[in-house]
């Protein structure tokens, strides 16, 4: 990296960028995928049962259903086509539906400790039978606004964490996480920590155990979500280590920071505005590096407003040897197929356009995006769409 990083980087281009975003203002850490969670909605949308009690409270946002066994049933039906033509992530597509029923027994009626057991069902349309089934089970025990989990975890999306870190389209081809979780959601701050235990070591296959461990904590340092102003402080962390003493396979260490703020200014004319600054660090820690790059960094600003239903985002990101295996790989300096597809320096602005609405009882929701990107060093424009359904009820 160069000594003179932030002298010589902060060009004229990037501070032009910051004074657009800030006449704009997005009311996330991150993009609006409160439509995918589970557990919280930050939008305040609140998915309901048939009879139309509250299945998650707004403040406290863990199933609260008093029954002691019912059906928890998730299904997504998606398609996203990103026609991308870059060296670093070419164009792909995505297309089917994930289906996703779980039981949820209590077996003490006035405790908050759950056993849940599920069959996780991934299909892909063009491909013969289906890409992910598995058996999940889940030890899910909340005290207060604390919850812990041993199992399949509250995983993907629901870390809340920004692109860079983490692949919005792992939420469709790679959701189910196993492992050890602990999440803390008050008025003023939220904390998820976990251990994705991805693959077991095996000496005879060669195959070299993945573990992921990661953080996302914000923190209100004024107001909260439902004030007409306040700002969050924003910390998260990934990390991807995969070895094995008896696999004779070189051991690989990569770890992604990210610290930012959030600047919301809320309810004006029913619309919200907020900017949102961060600087993110990659660090490659392995013995021996297997990769172009020992550490990069980068900068990443979103700003945008969201009035009712629509979202428009605008992104900007000036990356230095940046990489992250489990973020957006448009982000990365290298191609991870390819180490010999190099862009030491990436320079991004994104234009998002998201529709997001509940139908049918609020058991059926709808996700529209559409996303086109300039990509500044090769002076071209690509684009993405995206449209997703998501259905749940607990019966």
């Amino acid at each position: 990296m160069p000594t003179n990083f932030f002298v010589l980087q902060l060009n004229f281009r990037v501070l032009l960028c910051v004074c657009f975003l800030f006449s704009l203002g997005s009311t996330f850490a991150q993009l609006p995928n409160h439509t995918f969670y589970v557990l919280e909605n930050e939008n305040g949308f609140i998915p309901k049962r048939i009879n139309n009690e509250n299945v998650l409270d707004k403040l406290n946002p863990f199933n609260r259903i008093n029954r002691q066994l019912y059906l928890d049933f998730q299904t997504l039906f998606f398609v996203k086509n990103n026609e991308y033509f870059s060296n670093i992530e070419p164009g792909e597509t995505y297309f089917g539906y994930q289906f996703y029923p779980t039981i949820v027994w209590k077996p003490f009626k006035n405790s908050d400790f759950r056993l849940k057991g599920g069959l996780y069902l991934q299909k892909n349309f063009g491909d013969i039978g289906f890409a992910n089934h598995q058996v999940t089970f889940t030890l899910d025990y909340q005290y207060k606004h604390t919850r812990f989990v041993l199992g399949t975890l509250y995983g993907g999306l629901e870390h809340r964490l920004i692109e860079p870190l983490y692949r919005f389209e792992r939420g469709l081809y790679d959701r189910i996480e196993n492992g050890f979780q602990i999440t803390h959601l008050s008025k003023r701050f939220f904390a998820d920590i976990w251990i994705n235990w991805r693959q077991t070591v095996n000496a005879k296959s060669n195959r070299q155990e993945i573990l992921e461990p990661g953080l996302s904590l914000y923190y209100y340092l004024s107001g909260n979500k439902e004030s007409s102003f306040s700002i969050k402080a924003i910390a998260q962390m990934t990390n991807q280590h995969k070895g094995g003493s008896s696999v004779g396979l070189p051991l690989v260490n990569h770890t992604n920071n990210a610290l930012g703020f959030d600047f919301t200014l809320g309810n004006i004319n029913h619309i919200r505005w907020t900017f949102q600054p961060y600087l993110l660090h990659a660090l490659d820690h392995s013995i021996e590096l297997q990769q172009p790059y020992k550490d990069g960094m980068g900068i990443y600003l979103n700003g945008g407003f969201y009035y009712k239903h629509f979202t428009f985002i605008t992104s900007y990101w000036k990356g230095w040897e940046y990489f992250s295996s489990l973020g957006t790989p448009l982000f990365n300096s290298f191609n991870y197929d390819n180490y010999y597809t190099l862009e030491r320096e990436r320079e991004l602005i994104f234009f998002r356009f998201i529709y997001s609405k509940p139908l049918i009882n609020n058991n059926l929701n709808l996700d529209l995006r559409i996303e086109p990107l300039y990509e500044i060093s090769a002076k071209k424009f690509q684009h993405s769409m995206g449209i997703y359904f998501i259905y749940r009820i607990g019966v």
